[in-house]
């Protein structure tokens, strides 16, 4: 699996979605020159800029280097399921990876610049020493324990703020294991007031205002389509029914649900519900609170239904789904019957993982690397000043593969896709168009019409033999 990882990265790596990610690349690049924006509320999130601007200083602005965290963070959770199962037959391990790939996004994700695989890495660390602690708690000592536990979630706080949807999970442990494991969750709530006391004076050295980080996230809010606390109850019930039931039938992790659910019902009728029943209740919470939870805390407002958000949960259900199915095996006598049941699982699972596989093999479609190698030409092909005309997504990504620092002859403007975007008639004025970049950002003819109409002009497209992948377009009146 450590190898289709890094294969995957090789031969079928999407590229960049030319937005956000590029915004982590550029302030790690802002990182590496000592600059820190107060006002971004990305700068915040200091384990994916960190990582970054460690990797961009180590091996320069590239694709490698930024793909290289997030590649190191998907082998962490691929070590983290070998340490979980080293002592069961070797089938679980696969069995468990193989649930954990049944969402194609788990591998999509697993060498972009997002930190999406920063959050599920540190949840699942975060998980995996509570879960090894109260296994065999006579074994590791409670505050090592609730150190290591503390610092994945201060890890995963530093990445995302969709980090809260784990909260309601912590929260029931705590009121179902408090008294069994009182030193271990009272070192918890001491660790983590040390640290986040350490984060907020800190935060206060380095901006002047120890709440800084909250004010750029509602200094940077505004209106999408995930708003749902500013539309109406309609909108409100329908995302929190049936687009939910739609979103987990079609990322698939409706899979994890059923297999609690089936398991549960075996064991209750076998009279071992308890067995598993840590299991079921770990993944039922995390269903419930990646549909219901607010991830604001101004207003009721649930998680956009975007399946990179919910990537943590799905290494923690399929550790659980497995464990689950382990203790069916022991309570199944007829070795016939375990060997079928174990093997339809497998196939079961393989073919639920195909749909990985035909995402890995899309991406190539893209043409990333075609798209790429001419965005590192471009810079060069303009002897005199030229103003560029483009999708947010080109200009983002053209800055990116010139290392942030385009040459002066160069003046980057992204066409608004609302809004008017007003050219500089002074300059040398050249429209660039790309269907890599202009896919990423939902642009369309009509974004380009508009932007024709607003500035009373016309364009001619241009012959640039050596550039397959772009078209250019000058301005031929004013």
């Amino acid at each position: 699996m450590v190898l289709f990882i890094i294969l995957n990265h090789i031969y079928c790596f999407y590229g960049h979605f030319g937005f956000d990610d590029m915004q982590y690349a550029e302030l790690a690049f802002l990182l590496n020159k000592g600059v820190f924006l107060v006002e971004d509320h990305f700068s915040y999130r200091f384990a994916i800029t960190g990582f970054t601007a460690i990797s961009y200083s180590l091996f320069g602005i590239n694709d490698f280097a930024s793909a290289l965290p997030a590649l190191l963070l998907s082998l962490g959770i691929l070590t983290i399921f070998f340490s979980l199962f080293k002592e069961y037959k070797v089938q679980y391990l696969v069995n468990a990876i193989l649930f954990y790939f049944l969402m194609k996004w788990n591998l999509f994700y697993s060498d972009k610049l997002m930190p999406d695989i920063y959050v599920s890495f540190f949840v699942f660390g975060a998980w995996y020493f509570y879960y090894r602690y109260i296994k065999n708690p006579n074994s590791f000592k409670p505050l090592v324990s609730a150190l290591l536990f503390s610092l994945c979630l201060f890890g995963a706080f530093n990445s995302k703020g969709t980090v809260i949807l784990s909260f309601p999970l912590w929260i029931a442990y705590c009121l179902f294991h408090f008294n069994k494991y009182k030193s271990f969750w009272l070192n918890i709530f001491s660790v983590n007031i040390i640290i986040y006391l350490a984060y907020f004076l800190l935060t206060f050295v380095l901006t002047g205002n120890a709440l800084s980080r909250f004010e750029a996230i509602n200094a940077n809010s505004y209106f999408n389509d995930c708003s749902y606390s500013l539309m109406g109850w309609e909108v409100m019930i329908q995302r929190l029914s049936i687009d939910f039931i739609n979103f987990i039938l079609d990322t698939k992790v409706f899979i994890y649900l059923v297999i609690s659910i089936l398991c549960s019902i075996f064991f209750y009728f076998k009279d071992h519900l308890r067995e598993t029943v840590f299991y079921m209740i770990t993944i039922v919470i995390l269903f419930l609170s990646i549909n219901f939870s607010s991830i604001s805390l101004s207003a009721y407002n649930p998680l956009c239904l975007d399946a990179r958000h919910i990537l943590f949960i799905t290494p923690i259900c399929s550790v659980c789904c497995t464990f689950m199915l382990i203790h069916v095996n022991k309570n199944i006598t007829s070795n016939i019957l375990t060997s079928f049941l174990l093997g339809a699982l497998l196939l079961g699972s393989a073919y639920f993982v195909y749909p990985t596989y035909k995402q890995a093999r899309a991406s190539v479609k893209m043409e990333y690397k075609g798209v790429k190698k001419e965005l590192q030409l471009l810079s060069e092909t303009f002897e005199e000043r030229t103003s560029i005309y483009a999708a947010p997504s080109l200009c983002n990504l053209l800055k990116y593969y010139n290392g942030f620092q385009l040459s002066d002859k160069i003046h980057l403007t992204p066409i608004k896709s609302s809004g008017k975007t007003l050219i500089n008639k002074t300059d040398n004025n050249v429209l660039l168009r790309n269907w890599y970049c202009d896919w990423a950002m939902q642009y369309n003819d009509n974004n380009y019409n508009q932007f024709k109409s607003d500035n009373s002009i016309e364009f001619q497209q241009l012959n640039r033999s050596k550039f397959r992948k772009f078209q250019f377009y000058t301005c031929v009146n004013d």
